[in-house]
């Protein structure tokens, strides 16, 4: 404590517990001391013993939730009779968050309800510990969780209870009165159903027509109050006043809400549900304190229905009566008749009496008897019908035999002149109403248009004959104005429309008055009234104007010249619905014969046209003596077709939509997207529920379909409207859109195969179903169609058995619901499945992956086979591995897991990763002792397996589960994630060929094995990968035996293997050292085999494939095949104890005796030291015994001593796996293999060996480094941010080059070139080398630093820095977060970490700076086990490959051996044609010279993926160039060297 580890506060509680317990307890001799002495022993002070005097509270009883102390709570204790143990009795308690209460809209739970004060700690606690029930505290917490109620209805006299809406209709309350009084039920949660006593949200109120469709927005809007206001950047719900603050409400209309909350229970909180009082409100921020004050000043917010005075809420329910039957709120009003409540129908729109009055159409003595009740509304309308309505204009025409022609239908028909048809159209707008003479209806524009009774390109010209009638917008006060008033301001415009303009005000004149365009009333007169027309200009007369134009209105029988009036004069009156027609003569036009087609009308002259209709009909038709409707029966097939396949006959209704179904899962997606598309293609998406056609918009608006369906039906959807041509804007057929690549022509058959089989091909230039043979000869299908059609293809998939079928034979299968008369499909049987990998496999997917036939899925269902004979069968693809279980140790003849043999010693832990990652890969971990397979997850959780392996084996377990692409739930399999760049190619390669050995390739997506080939088909590798996997060479032979260090195939490891016969595994058996060591000490053997890369291909491969691939010619193929080698070391022990060494070239049989050697001299003793010390390779060895290596021997030899004390200014425990290979000649060997082609040699140890890091500087080195200043420090040590790898120094040409460029140049290998960029990008962004400033991908793209190809596989890399967005919380995540979301794969995101880590510092995207790992520790980042393998830079991952050497490097080392440019600050690596230190391959890493080997016998850690550059200091070295003119003459011998 006084150290400031501890404060007093725990101090004292720990101190009372201890006294309790006995006495202050001594930590140095482990026993309890009296106080006193405790003082004298300093084991507390004065000052702590005082205050344990005053027994302080320093614990929390567990019932009370009150301080006691320690004492106390032991004095409560029972005693445990059979254990002596002391127990404090508590009481059982609830869970507060399972206690949950019904609030306004939502549930609330007990500890929110407690949080807001609502409820006390009392209380609660009561209803812990069960004392109360929910009920009670319901009731008594009534007001906070529902309220006291709002108004509910106005009760209205005689006419009783009433909705707002329906007295608002009725005029029986002032309209903005009714408004308010809805908004308030709105606001305090819900609409009130006075009928029903039901409480609605406003859309259910809509729907079931409580409130007005018009109202609905405004409700809306109020309701937000209630349910929290939408904050567009968090997504979390607003409070009215936060919804104020952000601008969303004005402050009157949030008082308004606001008050009818506090009268029905206080300020709603839309967070938790419920009604709070105000002075909590203002504490939890749901209102401030200036809306408080205004609250407490009660403003008059509403409006009186009876006084229409401003009044409050509170004084509108006090006058409330409660209905004893419901407990609603009703709100009395008065029934009187006011003369602006009184509403007459006029022209377009009600009238009040009071207007009536105003605009002299009503007299005084008439308005007198009707405001004292004397009269009726009903009784004044008919005495003024003639005012108020007018007579009618001319409705229709009659065509002789025809009958009764509407004037749009007799035009299109050419019954009547275009002209005469539109006049008379727009007189009936201009008078205020079109009107259907079928049905004697009155419709606006509008309406007309909708419902077919005039042509869509009618339309606005009616519109703006209408607007004589509702008169014209006037912008500035959008107040309507009369015809003349448009003209005289410009609206209308006086030229062009004098005329039109004239003919509708002659119009209205002759239906006896004007129509007032202000009040919707006819105005009486011949003249105009100034204050409609001419303003205070007076009156003026047509008269005079009329002279002035030629009559315009035609008459159809004379073709001249007749004014409005004389048609009307001879227009016949119908009795029974006093409209008047025109009686025209007979005449056809079969262009005018408009027919309904699918989307579009289609004339009888276009349907003769394209063969739909013959000509015996067509002149009947002509003739009248068929009708349209006759005609449209008889070729119902090509006019609507027979109908796509409505839906699915499933569900309580008995019918669902394929998108229903799909949801629920009793249909695949693949196959209800099919479907719908059908029903795209064919002209409607139907709707199973309503038996509605909807386009796909439509749909879409009603929930038919799903928003992620909407683009891609409504691209479908096109077939039937026709495709637009990007290029010219003209409308195209599916055959012609599939030409321009607009559509596949998978979609395209599937489009016309449903088109077909419902009618023909559609014609979306008709609308129309045409006949195959039709369609092709009209171009809307091509030959090739034609064919493919013929041959019936099966473009669908049957719901039922998932296999492929075609739509007609999906039609068959349907049954026609007898009240829709739609087909409904059967819904599908329940899908058979069988356990997989991690989930259910259903059949179908086992039929496509060749492992079942079709005819055992029918033998299931017909109860021949059963489930548990399948997976019986596949039990090696569903469910089993045949990968290497675990480990028989012959020595102690026992079975043990593999991790637990590690940890005896008996394997390396490199060795162990391998089999663990292939068991992991396979499916599962196995714990061979106990026969059961466990998850990586599992594993860990029983010991299985140790935590330091646990990211890279979870890891390796989703190639079982599949790799999930950052930002999206897509799966990848292992060839993908490799591909991405997000995994080492020679780790997917060997998980791959562990899958394939263990039963064959994992399917992540589908949770079960299929074969090779087939996984080849599915893309999960290509025909590279594919070849590597089927030729099982050395780039397969991954996995080490640890018997004799040798690599095998998994394969090859397995078959020496052995197989318990008890458990039914495959063990790896670890032979007994002792027998072996009768005769042999050691037997070691090592390869070197040189791999010739394909420039172009970048293929690895032999020297002999490279000759017969004509790569190399026969010449360097001998001098290639002579550096080949596979020595191997024998050590023989004699019964005497001497023992004899041998060294062997198991290729040429060459052999050296080494004791031989040493007695003649030939080889020095210090050169056997170093070899047996492993300070160089068995190889190395065997060089400098053969004279090839005298140089290195020279070399090596000279430098033992400098190069000890070199290393001991380095970090002590800097050792490395490494080996030296002969150098081979780089001259160009042949015309191919002299362009680019690059030669790596790479040496195959089978045994470990452990050598200290070499320091050498050869003369080539020292003539190319001139002014270079060499500070040597700690390998391990960062001095503050460092820029990453940012080009390349070509050693030989002396030049920098842009890393894309040395790549393409072959300088640099694309994997290491990808990997440098993927380190610039995730510590900053790409280098320009020119000038060293930092770009993102998209702008290093577009100067060319990267190019397309390697954009998307540096995506990951720079969310690593900017962040990997978190939409849930709106933060951006680090590499290392992204990890443990599993965002990020391990494999990428260790790399990532670790050049950040060595460029200054894991980076923090939210703050934009670098973290320490200590920091990355603290925030969670990290586990130790990470963070021990970042600090250890020996531990990073060797993942790139030296330009200069050609040796596999850390990107520590990458960066410790680079030259730094002054002028830019770009850090520059060394790259040379000629390698320093022999040639290996960058991708066969298990093979690299220096791996380490997996020796059992040494214990040390097997790296497949380790080497060294050794042809550069171990020590870190920084080099700085004073200019970037490089030359040779400027390079000397550094004296610093």
């Amino acid at each position: 404590m006084k150290k400031g580890l501890v404060d007093k506060k725990t101090a004292l509680t720990l101190l009372q517990a201890q006294e309790s317990a006995g006495g202050i307890l001594d930590p140095v001799n482990s026993i309890f001391l009296p106080r006193d002495i405790a003082v004298r022993h300093k084991l507390i002070d004065e000052e702590l013993k005082r205050s344990l005097i005053q027994q302080p509270e320093c614990y929390v009883d567990p019932d009370t939730e009150k301080c006691v102390t320690y004492e106390s709570l032991k004095r409560r204790c029972k005693t445990e009779p059979e254990t002596g143990l002391l127990l404090l009795p508590i009481s059982e308690t609830q869970d507060p968050k399972r206690l949950i209460f019904d609030g306004i809209r939502k549930p609330v739970t007990a500890q929110q309800l407690l949080d807001c004060e609502v409820l006390d700690k009392p209380t609660f606690n009561q209803l812990l510990k069960k004392e109360k029930t929910m009920q009670e505290v319901s009731t008594a917490k009534k007001v906070s969780l529902k309220g006291t109620g709002v108004i509910a209805a106005v009760i209205a006299g005689d006419r009783g209870k009433m909705s707002f809406a329906e007295a608002k209709k009725h005029g029986l309350i002032p309209i903005d009165s009714a408004n308010k009084l809805l908004e308030a039920q709105a606001a305090t949660g819900h609409i009130i159903d006075p009928g029903t006593n039901e409480k609605l949200t406003v859309v259910e109120a809509c729907d079931k027509g409580v409130v007005a469709k018009e109202d609905r927005e405004r409700l809306l809007a109020a309701e937000y109050a209630a349910v929290g206001y939408t904050d567009r950047s968090t997504a979390k719900p607003l409070s009215v006043f936060e919804a104020m603050k952000k601008g969303l409400v004005d402050k009157k209309t949030a008082l308004t809400l606001l008050q009818a909350q506090e009268s029905a229970g206080g300020v709603l909180d839309p967070v938790n549900s419920i009604f709070l009082p105000r002075d909590i409100a203002v504490k939890r921020k749901v209102i401030d304190e200036e809306l408080k004050r205004s609250l407490i000043q009660q403003p008059e917010c509403y409006v009186d229905p009876d006084t229409e005075r401003g009044v409050t809420y509170e004084s509108l329910k006090r006058r409330c009566k409660t209905e004893p039957e419901t407990g609603l709120l009703l709100l009395p009003i008065f029934l009187k008749k006011d003369p602006t409540k009184q509403i007459f129908e006029g022209v377009r729109q009600p009238v009040t009496a009071q207007q009536l009055l105003d605009c002299d159409a009503l007299d005084k003595p008439s308005f007198t008897q009707q405001f004292t009740g004397k009269i009726s509304v009903l009784e004044v309308s008919t005495n003024k019908k003639y005012t108020f309505e007018g007579t009618e204009p001319i409705a229709e025409a009659i065509a002789g035999n025809q009958g009764q022609k509407f004037f749009a239908e007799a035009k299109m028909k050419g019954l009547l002149l275009e002209d005469c048809a539109n006049i008379r159209l727009e007189a009936q707008a201009g008078t205020g109403d079109i009107i259907d003479p079928r049905t004697n209806q009155k419709l606006n524009v509008k309406e007309a248009c909708d419902k077919g009774e005039v042509a869509i390109e009618a339309r606005d010209r009616l519109l703006a004959a209408e607007s004589a009638a509702i008169g014209y917008i006037q912008r500035t006060t959008a107040k309507p104005i009369s015809v003349f008033e448009a003209t005289k301001k410009g609206i209308v415009d006086r030229m062009q429309t004098e005329k039109t303009t004239i003919e509708r005000l002659e119009t209205e004149e002759k239906t006896v008055t004007l129509v007032s365009t202000t009040k919707k009333v006819n105005l009486k007169g011949t003249g105009v009234i100034a204050t409609v027309i001419g303003g205070n200009q007076g009156k003026m007369s047509f008269s005079d104007t009329k002279k002035q134009h030629p009559e315009d209105y035609m008459d159809t029988e004379m073709e001249k010249s007749a004014i409005n009036e004389s048609s009307k004069t001879w227009s016949k009156t119908e009795s029974h619905s006093t409209l008047l027609r025109l009686p025209i003569s007979k005449q056809q036009d079969s262009t005018k014969l408009i027919f309904d087609g699918i989307r579009k009308t289609v004339t009888a002259q276009q349907l003769m046209d394209c063969g739909v209709l013959d000509k015996k009909t067509f002149t009947l038709l002509l003739e009248g003596k068929k009708t349209v409707s006759d005609v449209s029966v008889d070729k119902k097939l090509h006019l609507k077709g027979t109908g796509s396949i409505g839906g699915i006959a499933a569900g309580p209704l008995g019918k669902m939509s394929f998108t229903e179904a799909r949801n629920r899962e009793i249909i695949s997606a693949d196959s209800a997207i099919f479907l719908l598309e059908a029903q795209a293609a064919t002209g409607y998406i139907i709707d199973p529920r309503t038996d509605q056609k909807l386009t796909v918009e439509e749909a879409y608006s009603k929930g038919v379909i799903d928003p992620h369906d909407r683009s891609r039906l409504s691209a479908v959807e096109a077939a039937a409207l026709g495709y637009q041509d990007p290029n010219t804007s003209k409308l195209l057929t599916a055959s012609q859109a599939m030409r321009k690549g607009l559509i596949d022509k998978d979609t395209a058959l599937r489009i016309l195969q449903a088109q077909e089989s419902v009618g023909g091909i559609l014609d979306p230039f008709l609308g129309v179903f045409l006949p195959r043979d039709i369609a092709m000869d009209r171009n809307i299908i091509d030959k090739e169609l034609y064919n493919v059609l013929n041959s019936i293809p099966d473009c669908f998939l049957d719901p039922n058995t998932q296999h492929r079928t075609n739509y007609a034979s999906l039609k068959r299968k349907c049954k026609l619901n007898p009240t829709t008369g739609l087909l409904l499909l059967p819904a599908p049987h329940n899908p058979l499945t069988v356990q997989g990998l991690r989930g259910k496999v259903s059949l179908s997917d086992l039929v496509d992956a060749n492992l079942l036939e079709n005819s055992d899925v029918e033998n299931i269902r017909e109860g021949i086979l059963t489930i548990q004979d399948i997976e019986q069968r596949l039990q090696s693809y569903l469910r089993g591995s045949t990968c290497i279980a675990g480990v028989y140790d012959e020595t102690s003849n026992r079975v043990m897991p593999i991790y637990e043999a590690m940890k005896e010693g008996l394997l390396a832990p490199g060795t162990t990763l391998e089999l663990l990652e292939a068991q992991a890969a396979s499916g599962f971990v196995v714990d061979p002792v106990k026969n059961i397979n466990l998850t990586v997850t599992d594993a860990l959780n029983r010991g299985l397996v140790g935590p330091e392996f646990k990211d890279k084996l979870l890891s390796a377990e989703r190639a079982v589960t599949g790799y999930k692409l950052p930002d999206s739930d897509k799966m990848m399999s292992i060839f993908e994630t490799m591909e991405r760049g997000l995994m080492e190619r020679g780790l997917g390669i060997r998980l791959l060929e562990a899958q394939i050995a263990s039963g064959g390739i994992i399917d992540p997506i589908h949770s079960h094995r299929i074969d090779v080939n087939v996984a080849y088909k599915r893309g999960y590798f290509n025909a590279e990968i594919y070849q590597i996997l089927a030729d099982e060479g050395d780039d397969t032979k991954g996995y080490c035996d640890p018997n004799t260090d040798e690599k095998h195939t998994y394969m090859e490891l397995k078959q020496r293997c052995i197989f318990d016969e008890n458990t039914g595994l495959i063990l790896l058996p670890i032979l007994d050292n002792n027998d072996q060591q009768h005769s042999t000490q050691r037997n070691t053997l090592r390869k070197r085999r040189v791999i010739i890369v394909d420039p172009d291909t970048n293929r690895e491969m032999t020297v002999r494939e490279a000759l017969n691939t004509g790569l190399i010619d026969y010449n360097t193929y001998i001098e290639l095949s002579m550096q080949e080698c596979e020595w191997e070391e024998i050590t023989t022990t004699s019964p005497d104890g001497s023992s004899r060494m041998l060294i062997v070239d198991k290729k040429t049989g060459k052999e050296y005796n080494i004791s031989e050697l040493l007695e003649q001299g030939v080889i020095d003793q210090s050169i056997y030291e170093q070899y047996t010390s492993q300070s160089i390779s068995l190889n190395e060895f065997a060089a400098i015994i053969g004279g090839k290596r005298q140089r290195f021997s020279k070399l090596s030899l000279s430098l033992s001593s400098s190069s000890s004390s070199l290393l001991n200014q380095g970090n002590p425990g800097d050792t490395v796996t490494s080996a030296k290979c002969s150098s081979i000649s780089t001259r160009p060997l042949s015309q191919h293999f002299g362009k680019c082609t690059t030669t790596r040699t790479t040496t195959v140890s089978g045994s470990s060996s452990i050598v200290s890091r070499e320091v050498s500087t050869s003369a080539e080195t020292l003539k190319h480094l001139s002014g270079v200043s060499v500070i040597v420090s700690s390998t391990d040590e960062t001095i503050g941010e460092q820029e990453p790898v940012g080009a390349i120094f070509d050693a030989d040409n002396l030049e920098k080059v842009p890393i894309l460029e040395a790549r393409n140049r072959g300088i640099v290998d694309s994997i290491t070139a990808q990997r440098m960029l993927e380190a610039q990008a995730c510590t900053g962004g790409i280098v320009d080398p020119s000038n060293g400033q930092r770009h993102g991908i998209k702008e290093a793209c577009v100067l060319g630093l990267i190019d397309d190809k390697l954009a998307p596989l540096l995506k990951s890399a720079e969310k690593a820095y900017v962040g990997f967005e978190n939409v849930r919380v709106k933060s951006k995540l680090s590499a290392a977060e992204a990890m443990k979301e599993k965002w990020l794969p391990y494999e990428a995101g260790q790399r990532f970490m670790e050049y950040q880590f060595v460029t200054g510092g894991l980076f923090d995207p939210e703050l934009g700076c670098r973290r320490t790992i200590e920091d990355a520790l603290n925030i969670g980042w990290l586990d130790e086990s990470t963070a021990r393998k970042l600090q250890d830079s020996r531990r990073h991952s060797k993942n790139l490959t030296c330009p200069k050497t050609k040796l596999k490097i850390s990107y520590k080392e990458a960066l410790d051996n680079c030259l730094l440019e002054e002028t830019t600050g770009v850090r520059m690596l060394q790259a040379s044609s000629m390698s320093s230190r022999g040639i290996s391959s960058p991708y066969s890493i298990s093979s690299a010279p220096g791996s380490r080997t997996c020796s059992r016998s040494s214990s040390r850690v097997a790296s497949r993926r380790s080497s060294v550059d050794l042809g550069t200091p171990t020590s870190s070295v920084s080099k700085q160039i004073s200019s970037t003119s490089y030359s040779l003459s400027s390079f000397s011998s550094s004296s610093a060297l």
